[in-house]
């Protein structure tokens, strides 16, 4: 999948998936750069997006309510 990408640089599709699997893998950093290239090329990719900012440590953003505690 390294050499597909390394091959095929635009397939944000692949780079997705090798995003993912570096993830299961434990290697965050990594993740976190082929998902902001997917980013680069997707521009509309709101999923990708997200996991970037949530890898970069920011809060992604949620339309839902804030949950109360059971009193």
């Amino acid at each position: 999948l390294e050499d597909y990408c390394g091959a095929n640089p635009n397939a944000a599709d692949a780079r997705f998936v090798l995003a993912y699997h570096y993830l299961t893998l434990g290697y965050v950093d990594e993740a976190k750069a082929e998902l902001e290239v997917v980013v680069k090329l997707q521009p509309q990719d709101e999923l990708s997006t997200q996991l970037v900012k949530l890898l970069s440590g920011e809060a992604p953003a949620t339309d839902a309510a804030p949950v109360s505690e059971p009193s």
